[in-house]
């Protein structure tokens, strides 16, 4: 099933280790979102540089397993030698929790894409071909809680935990506009270098 392959998956051991007494990969997340919602100071552990592509193929990998029944067909575009300094639990929190969000919205498409700009700093980018985010909406659903759809499975912790790492822990930017190349929602997370 998708959750064994998450649990199985040596680079989400981190998110699948707490999933093994019997509780799901997003019960995992979950519990890790509310971790993060009342850390009162956020902070970055600052390490070597991680290897980006291997972590951001390890989720796709994954969630193409756990919506495997919709056939979503998801890509990663990353460049082999990127590397970035980041906590490799945020890292996987933002990544996890963007891109399970674009899977639950996606007809059929979802696209993976990650990259420097050009002062250095980690772009994250998650487009969908779903039915796109209202602007007035935004902030709704960046609200611990907020949904879009109370009839999509999720608590509405996720993009919550993602804005705080973005904003307060790494002092980035999170924006939502329409797909440019797939119609739905394009989500872009900007994540500054340390120096």
């Amino acid at each position: 099933s998708g959750l064994q392959a998450l649990r199985a998956n040596p680079l989400l051991s981190p998110v699948a280790a707490a999933g093994a007494s019997g509780g799901s990969f997003f019960a995992k997340m979950k519990a890790r979102a509310v971790l993060h919602l009342g850390r009162k100071t956020p902070g970055v552990a600052i390490g070597p540089p991680l290897v980006i592509k291997p972590i951001a193929e390890s989720i796709a990998s994954s969630l193409r397993k756990v919506y495997a029944e919709r056939a979503l067909n998801i890509r990663c575009a990353v460049d082999e030698g990127l590397t970035f300094r980041v906590d490799q639990g945020d890292l996987m929190e933002i990544l996890g929790n963007l891109s399970d969000n674009a899977c639950k919205w996606a007809k059929t498409d979802v696209q993976l894409r990650v990259q420097l700009d050009r002062d250095g700093a980690l772009v994250i980018e998650l487009e969908d071909d779903g039915p796109g985010i209202p602007a007035e909406r935004v902030n709704d659903i960046l609200a611990r809680g907020g949904r879009a759809d109370p009839d999509v499975p999720g608590q509405g912790i996720g993009l919550a935990v993602v804005f705080q790492l973005v904003h307060e822990a790494h002092h980035g930017e999170l924006k939502f506009e329409a797909g440019p190349n797939l119609g739905g929602t394009l989500v872009r997370a900007c994540l500054p270098a340390l120096t």
